[in-house]
């Protein structure tokens, strides 16, 4: 039979590795989703618009994880 050299295509991975780069950018997106949601609340009560309310009512809903927009009624 014929032997095929397959260290070339070899490779390692790493499951522990550090992920403090991609956590913090986990957390200035949170944080830069809940005060634009503030700001539109804020808006919202000042213009006393619907649009703005259902706006930020939208991001929560949608940031808030899975089986946020299905509730019992």
């Amino acid at each position: 039979m014929h032997r095929i050299e397959t260290s070339r295509w070899q490779h390692t991975h790493d499951f522990c590795g550090e992920f403090a780069s991609g956590e913090k950018n986990t957390r200035r997106v949170l944080v830069l989703t809940a005060f634009m949601m503030v700001v539109e609340i804020l808006g919202g009560l000042k213009l006393h618009s619907m649009a703005l309310f259902a706006s930020a009512g939208g991001s929560s809903a949608a940031n808030s994880g899975p089986g946020a927009l299905t509730s019992s009624v």
